[in-house]
């Protein structure tokens, strides 16, 4: 990990702060800049940076090193292009029955390894879901990620809401389902702001999500989907036991069909759009030799 570091040019912007491309001057190594403001009663980048520094898993995204300087915390992870599984399917149109098992799959891979460890995500989503240029898939974002045991923390749960008694990590589940069918249809089933409230919706219809009709789906992604979005939550699956359908089982992590996919997005001369707005970041050089608080430096 280069300690010294040109940001080029700001990548994603949001509530969280913002993503920087960098290159190591030592190195030439490419890696994103994740820079969130900071002080000690701030409870969610706190959080994420305790778990960040406990995970390590392939389908997680893991820090390469965390600096805390002027109370904001910089958080340096792999850069992976072209990003978000959202910026695919915008650009591509919607995803094939075999890359969606794939996403599938790897997405269980990873809540799997959080839900041994005692922990649920809570904020799974396609812009959380991450591909890098091999077409591995990678969950990011652990801001709203709590234990398990804390079933009463009342903040935000993206597109599962279900505080309260009964609420558990299979709130994951849920997400992923409506995920899935986003892939397959380059869209949410339905649009909400806020988005979590998605779950409040179907509950009181009653009714789950369902895929398109207007299109031939197969017995087992209907299934899968069907499984993923069982209303009652103490019946429906955890990630362990989805691993084990049909739709998923044989999918192969070393054979990603994403590949193709990202090679097209390529070809079609894709860029980022800059934000007009620039932080005076993206045209300095970082130090960070001078940071006081190293928390993490992944070995």
């Amino acid at each position: 990990m280069a300690y010294e570091a040109n940001v080029l040019e700001l990548i994603g912007n949001g509530s969280f702060g913002q993503v920087y491309k960098a290159k190591g001057l030592q190195t030439g190594e490419l890696f994103a800049i994740k820079v969130t403001p900071f002080r000690s009663r701030d409870i969610t980048p706190k959080q994420e940076v305790e778990i960040m520094q406990r995970i390590y898993h392939n389908n997680l995204m893991s820090p390469l090193a965390i600096y805390y300087w002027k109370q904001k915390l910089y958080i340096c992870m792999d850069l992976c292009c072209p990003g978000a599984l959202s910026n695919l399917y915008r650009k591509l149109g919607p995803f094939e029955e075999n890359e969606i098992a794939f996403v599938a799959k790897e997405v269980l891979q990873g809540l799997q390894y959080l839900n041994d460890f005692g922990y649920m995500h809570r904020d799974i989503k396609s812009d959380n879901i991450i591909i890098n240029e091999d077409g591995e898939v990678k969950i990011t974002d652990f801001g709203l990620t709590g234990r398990i045991e804390d079933r009463e923390d009342q903040r935000k749960v993206s597109q599962a809401q279900e505080h309260g008694k009964g609420y558990s990590h299979n709130c994951d589940i849920w997400s992923l389902g409506i995920t899935m069918i986003e892939l397959a249809e380059a869209r949410l089933p339905l649009q909400f702001d806020p988005p979590e409230t998605v779950y409040t919706f179907w509950s009181e219809q009653k009714a789950s999500p369902q895929l398109n009709g207007n299109k031939e789906w197969s017995n087992s992604f209907q299934s899968f989907v069907q499984s993923a979005l069982t209303m009652d939550q103490s019946m429906r699956p955890t990630a362990k036991e989805l691993l084990k359908h049909k739709f998923v089982r044989n999918q192969h992590s070393t054979l990603s069909p994403l590949k193709e996919r990202v090679k097209r997005l390529q070809h079609s001369n894709y860029n980022v759009e800059r934000s007009t707005a620039i932080y005076s970041l993206s045209t300095s050089l970082v130090s960070f030799h001078g940071f006081k608080n190293t928390l993490y430096i992944r070995r």
